[in-house]
C-alpha cells in the first residue's frame, strides 16, 4: 500500500525528531508499516499531498485533515489525540465536526473514547479502538543505571517519576500536595518551553523535587523510568498518555487518575487511580506504595506483563493494516 501519513511529528525534520522521539505515535506507525513492505510518505499538519496514494492517516486536528475531508483524493483514515473530548463542556469547532462526518475511519485510543464519539457524534460504524504500541526492545533495563548520578538524585531515597509537559491539565499541583513533607525525591522530566503558567505551577513545587527540562534520547529517558520507584501521572485530563505505557514497559507500579483511557491502561493490579485534583487520595497511595515494597514490585511486575502484551508496536500496527485494507477492499 501507498500510505499518506500526517501529524505534528513531521513538522520537524524526520531525522532530528528520530533522534529523539521514538515514542510518538506517528513515529512508530511509520516505522512499523515501512518494515512490513508498506510505502510511507509523511507530511507535515499543513503539507498537502500530490502523488497518488491507497489511503491517508491524519493524526490530531489540522489544516490537511480539514482539506482532505472536503476533496476527498483518498480513503481518509483520522486519530484525534484528544484530552478534553471526554468532558462535557469540550465542544469541536464547526470545521472539525464537519470534518469527522467525512472521514472513513476515525482510530481512537480506548474503549471509553469511542463511546464518547458515538454518543456525541453516532460514529459507531466507522470507529476502530487501537491503542498506541511501543517498540518492546527500547525499554530493556540497561546494564548499568546512570540517571540518578547524572542529575544528582539521592539514592537513598525513593524516586517518584512524572514525565510530560508541565501544563494544568496535568494535574502537578496536586501531586505537589502529595509529596509535601514525604522523604522521597519526586523528579519531574519535561523538555518543553516554559510560559507563564509553567512557571507559576513549578512555584508550588516542594523542596524534594527535581527537574530536568531537556531533551533525552530514547536511551537516556528508558534509563530514567527504570531509575525511578513510582510512576505518577496525576492528569486531569488525558487520551491514553504514553508515558504511562512506557513506565510500565519499564516494569513500574503506577498511580494515576480515572481520566480518559487510563482506568483500561492501568488494571488494578498494575497500580493505584485516584479521582482527578484529589491529593489526599493521591497521598494515601503513594503511603502505601512507599512503605510497602513488595506491593510495588507486584504492580511493577503485573504492569510490565500487561504493557507488553496489550500495548506493543506489532499489535498496533496490525490494527491499522486491517482498517486500511478493509477501506480498499470496500
Amino acid at each position: 500500500m501507498k500510505i499518506g501519513l500526517s501529524g505534528g511529528y513531521f513538522n520537524y525534520p524526520l531525522e532530528d525528531q528520530i533522534k529523539t522521539f521514538q515514542s510518538m505515535p506517528e513515529y512508530l506507525l511509520y516505522d512499523g508499516l515501512r518494515k512490513r513492505g508498506h510505502e510511507v510518505f509523511p507530511f507535515s499538519t499543513t503539507e498537502f499531498p500530490t502523488q497518488s496514494l491507497d489511503v491517508f492517516h491524519c493524526h490530531h486536528y489540522s489544516r490537511i485533515l480539514k482539506y482532505l475531508s472536503i476533496i476527498k483524493l483518498y480513503p481518509l483514515v483520522f486519530t484525534p489525540h484528544n484530552p478534553f473530548i471526554f468532558s462535557s463542556e469540550y465542544n469541536l469547532r464547526l470545521l472539525d465536526r464537519i470534518a469527522l462526518k467525512k472521514i472513513d475511519a476515525l482510530i481512537v485510543l480506548s474503549e471509553l473514547e469511542k463511546q464518547i464519539y458515538v454518543n456525541r457524534f453516532g460514529m459507531s460504524e466507522k470507529i476502530h479502538v487501537i491503542p498506541n504500541g511501543l517498540k518492546v526492545e527500547l525499554y530493556e533495563r540497561p546494564d548499568e543505571l546512570k540517571s540518578k548520578d547524572r542529575w544528582n538524585i539521592p539514592k537513598d531515597k525513593l524516586m517518584i517519576l512524572f514525565v510530560g509537559q508541565i501544563l494544568p491539565y496535568k494535574g502537578l499541583e496536586y501531586l505537589f500536595k502529595a509529596v509535601e513533607n514525604l522523604d522521597v525525591t519526586l523528579v519531574i522530566k519535561s523538555h518543553y518551553s516554559f510560559s507563564l503558567i509553567s512557571v507559576n505551577i513549578l512555584k508550588q513545587a516542594p523542596e524534594n523535587t527535581i527537574l530536568i527540562n531537556e531533551d533525552l534520547t530514547q536511551k537516556e529517558l528508558t534509563d530514567l523510568y527504570h531509575s525511578c520507584d513510582i510512576y505518577a501521572q496525576p492528569s486531569l485530563a488525558e487520551a491514553l498518555p504514553t508515558v504511562i505505557t512506557e513506565a510500565m514497559m519499564c516494569g513500574k507500579p503506577i498511580i494515576s487518575t480515572f481520566v480518559g483511557g487510563i482506568p483500561e491502561q492501568v488494571p488494578s493490579n498494575c497500580g493505584y487511580l485516584v479521582y482527578p485534583d484529589d491529593s489526599k487520595r493521591l497521598r494515601f497511595c503513594l503511603d502505601n506504595l512507599i512503605y510497602h515494597p513488595s506491593l510495588r514490585e507486584s504492580f511493577g511486575h503485573n504492569a510490565r506483563i500487561h504493557a507488553l502484551k496489550f500495548y506493543n508496536q506489532d499489535k498496533m500496527i496490525e490494527k491499522h493494516i486491517e482498517v486500511y485494507s478493509n477501506l480498499l477492499e470496500g
